[in-house]
Protein backbone atom coordinates (compact mmCIF):
# COMPACT_ATOMS: atom_id res chain seq x y z
CA UNK A 1 0.00 0.00 0.00
CA UNK A 2 2.98 2.35 1.01
CA UNK A 3 4.64 2.13 -2.21
CA UNK A 4 1.87 2.30 -4.97
CA UNK A 5 1.17 5.79 -2.69
CA UNK A 6 4.69 6.88 -3.09
CA UNK A 7 4.63 5.72 -6.88
CA UNK A 8 1.47 7.16 -7.24
CA UNK A 9 1.93 10.76 -5.57
CA UNK A 10 5.87 10.82 -7.93
CA UNK A 11 3.43 10.54 -10.75
CA UNK A 12 0.98 13.34 -9.76
CA UNK A 13 3.64 15.56 -8.78
CA UNK A 14 5.91 15.09 -12.02
CA UNK A 15 2.37 15.60 -14.27
CA UNK A 16 1.84 18.56 -11.88
CA UNK A 17 5.25 19.91 -12.95
CA UNK A 18 4.50 18.99 -16.52
CA UNK A 19 1.73 21.36 -16.66
CA UNK A 20 3.56 24.06 -15.13
CA UNK A 21 6.74 24.23 -17.57
CA UNK A 22 4.25 23.94 -20.37
CA UNK A 23 1.92 26.46 -18.78
CA UNK A 24 4.96 28.66 -18.22
CA UNK A 25 6.27 28.37 -21.70
CA UNK A 26 2.92 29.10 -23.48
CA UNK A 27 2.71 32.60 -21.49
CA UNK A 28 6.28 33.54 -22.38
CA UNK A 29 6.52 32.09 -26.00
CA UNK A 30 5.07 33.01 -29.38
CA UNK A 31 3.08 29.82 -30.69
CA UNK A 32 3.76 30.56 -34.19
CA UNK A 33 7.08 31.34 -33.88
CA UNK A 34 8.66 29.40 -31.17
CA UNK A 35 10.42 32.85 -30.02
CA UNK A 36 9.52 34.69 -26.77
CA UNK A 37 6.07 36.84 -27.18
CA UNK A 38 6.10 40.35 -25.37
CA UNK A 39 5.67 38.59 -21.80
CA UNK A 40 8.56 36.21 -22.33
CA UNK A 41 10.56 38.88 -24.56
CA UNK A 42 10.18 41.80 -21.73
CA UNK A 43 10.92 39.72 -18.95
CA UNK A 44 14.18 38.30 -20.13
CA UNK A 45 15.12 41.94 -21.36
CA UNK A 46 14.80 43.01 -17.71
CA UNK A 47 17.05 40.32 -16.57
CA UNK A 48 19.69 40.97 -19.19
CA UNK A 49 19.87 44.87 -18.23
CA UNK A 50 20.07 43.97 -14.76
CA UNK A 51 22.85 41.22 -15.19
CA UNK A 52 25.05 43.81 -17.64
CA UNK A 53 24.36 47.71 -16.14
CA UNK A 54 27.30 49.00 -17.92
CA UNK A 55 26.57 47.48 -21.54
CA UNK A 56 25.69 48.82 -24.78
CA UNK A 57 22.58 47.88 -26.13
CA UNK A 58 20.92 47.97 -29.05
CA UNK A 59 17.15 47.94 -28.94
CA UNK A 60 15.58 46.99 -32.46
CA UNK A 61 11.96 47.08 -33.58
CA UNK A 62 11.14 46.31 -36.88
CA UNK A 63 8.20 44.41 -39.03
CA UNK A 64 7.23 44.11 -42.54
CA UNK A 65 6.59 46.47 -45.56
CA UNK A 66 3.16 45.90 -46.67
CA UNK A 67 2.87 42.24 -44.83
CA UNK A 68 -0.84 42.49 -45.16
CA UNK A 69 -0.34 42.61 -49.31
CA UNK A 70 1.36 38.99 -48.39
CA UNK A 71 -1.28 37.67 -46.59
CA UNK A 72 -4.19 38.91 -49.07
CA UNK A 73 -2.41 37.45 -52.54
CA UNK A 74 -0.26 34.94 -51.10
CA UNK A 75 -2.95 33.40 -48.07
CA UNK A 76 -1.98 33.45 -44.48
CA UNK A 77 -0.20 30.29 -44.68
CA UNK A 78 2.78 31.99 -46.96
CA UNK A 79 2.68 34.65 -44.50
CA UNK A 80 3.00 32.48 -41.59
CA UNK A 81 5.72 30.90 -43.26
CA UNK A 82 7.55 34.26 -43.68
CA UNK A 83 7.15 35.16 -40.13
CA UNK A 84 8.22 31.60 -39.26
CA UNK A 85 11.55 32.34 -41.49
CA UNK A 86 12.16 35.83 -39.48
CA UNK A 87 12.07 34.27 -36.21
CA UNK A 88 14.67 31.16 -37.30
CA UNK A 89 17.10 34.09 -38.45
CA UNK A 90 16.39 35.52 -35.23
CA UNK A 91 17.02 32.28 -33.78
CA UNK A 92 20.39 31.96 -35.86
CA UNK A 93 21.53 35.20 -34.14
CA UNK A 94 20.42 34.31 -30.52
CA UNK A 95 22.53 31.17 -31.03
CA UNK A 96 25.78 33.18 -32.30
CA UNK A 97 25.52 36.62 -30.83
CA UNK A 98 26.47 36.98 -27.06
CA UNK A 99 23.35 38.38 -24.97
CA UNK A 100 21.05 38.86 -27.93
CA UNK A 101 17.29 38.32 -27.24
CA UNK A 102 14.39 38.31 -29.54
CA UNK A 103 10.79 38.18 -29.66
CA UNK A 104 7.25 38.99 -32.05
CA UNK A 105 5.25 41.12 -29.75
CA UNK A 106 2.31 41.18 -32.49
CA UNK A 107 1.33 39.98 -36.58
CA UNK A 108 4.33 40.79 -38.47
CA UNK A 109 5.97 43.20 -35.24
CA UNK A 110 9.21 41.80 -33.97
CA UNK A 111 11.93 43.40 -31.30
CA UNK A 112 15.28 42.51 -30.71
CA UNK A 113 18.01 43.58 -28.25
CA UNK A 114 21.76 42.96 -28.07
CA UNK A 115 25.04 43.88 -27.02
CA UNK A 116 26.81 46.15 -29.49
CA UNK A 117 30.76 47.71 -29.60
CA UNK A 118 29.87 50.43 -32.55
CA UNK A 119 26.69 51.67 -34.18
CA UNK A 120 28.75 49.95 -37.79
CA UNK A 121 27.77 46.74 -35.98
CA UNK A 122 24.11 47.53 -35.58
CA UNK A 123 24.11 48.83 -39.42
CA UNK A 124 25.88 45.40 -40.90
CA UNK A 125 23.26 43.30 -38.41
CA UNK A 126 19.67 45.35 -39.62
CA UNK A 127 21.12 45.08 -43.42
CA UNK A 128 21.70 41.47 -43.09
CA UNK A 129 18.91 40.54 -41.77
CA UNK A 130 16.92 42.39 -44.29
CA UNK A 131 19.07 41.02 -47.37
CA UNK A 132 17.84 37.59 -45.82
CA UNK A 133 14.25 38.72 -45.26
CA UNK A 134 14.71 39.52 -49.57
CA UNK A 135 15.44 35.88 -49.82
CA UNK A 136 12.02 34.30 -48.75
CA UNK A 137 10.84 32.62 -51.45
CA UNK A 138 7.91 34.73 -53.20
CA UNK A 139 7.92 37.22 -56.24
CA UNK A 140 7.05 39.94 -53.65
CA UNK A 141 9.88 41.62 -52.62
CA UNK A 142 10.17 41.62 -48.66
CA UNK A 143 11.54 44.30 -46.83
CA UNK A 144 11.63 44.94 -43.15
CA UNK A 145 11.91 48.64 -41.60
CA UNK A 146 13.69 49.09 -38.76
CA UNK A 147 14.11 51.23 -35.60
CA UNK A 148 17.02 51.28 -33.40
CA UNK A 149 17.51 52.99 -30.04
CA UNK A 150 20.98 52.64 -28.34
CA UNK A 151 21.37 52.61 -24.76
CA UNK A 152 23.81 52.00 -21.79
CA UNK A 153 22.41 49.14 -19.53
CA UNK A 154 18.66 49.87 -18.10
CA UNK A 155 18.74 53.93 -18.84
CA UNK A 156 14.64 53.15 -19.99
CA UNK A 157 12.40 51.02 -19.01
CA UNK A 158 11.69 48.36 -22.11
CA UNK A 159 8.65 49.66 -23.17
CA UNK A 160 10.32 52.76 -23.64
CA UNK A 161 13.17 51.72 -25.44
CA UNK A 162 9.85 50.14 -27.84
CA UNK A 163 8.43 53.57 -27.50
CA UNK A 164 11.63 54.70 -28.98
CA UNK A 165 12.32 52.54 -31.53
CA UNK A 166 8.76 52.68 -32.83
CA UNK A 167 9.51 56.26 -33.25
CA UNK A 168 12.53 55.80 -35.05
CA UNK A 169 10.88 53.19 -37.24
CA UNK A 170 8.19 55.63 -38.39
CA UNK A 171 10.50 57.85 -39.57
CA UNK A 172 11.25 55.42 -42.52
CA UNK A 173 8.12 53.69 -43.14
CA UNK A 174 7.69 53.18 -46.39
CA UNK A 175 11.20 54.94 -48.08
CA UNK A 176 12.83 52.47 -50.22
CA UNK A 177 16.34 54.07 -50.20
CA UNK A 178 17.24 53.50 -46.37
CA UNK A 179 15.27 50.82 -43.90
CA UNK A 180 16.66 51.80 -40.91
CA UNK A 181 16.69 54.52 -38.36
CA UNK A 182 18.39 55.62 -35.24
CA UNK A 183 16.41 57.33 -32.38
CA UNK A 184 17.29 60.95 -31.86
CA UNK A 185 15.64 62.80 -29.35
CA UNK A 186 14.24 65.81 -31.60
Amino acid sequence: GDIIKFRLKHVLERCHMSVYHQLKRDAEYDALTGIYNRIGFFAKLEQLLKEKPDAEFAFVRFDVNRFSAVNSYYGMPEGDMLLKSIAACLKQYAAQLPNFICGRLEADEFVFCTEYDNQEDVTRLVREMNAKAGHFDISFRIVLSFGIYLTKGAQASGVQMLECARIASKRIKGKVIRNYSFYTAE
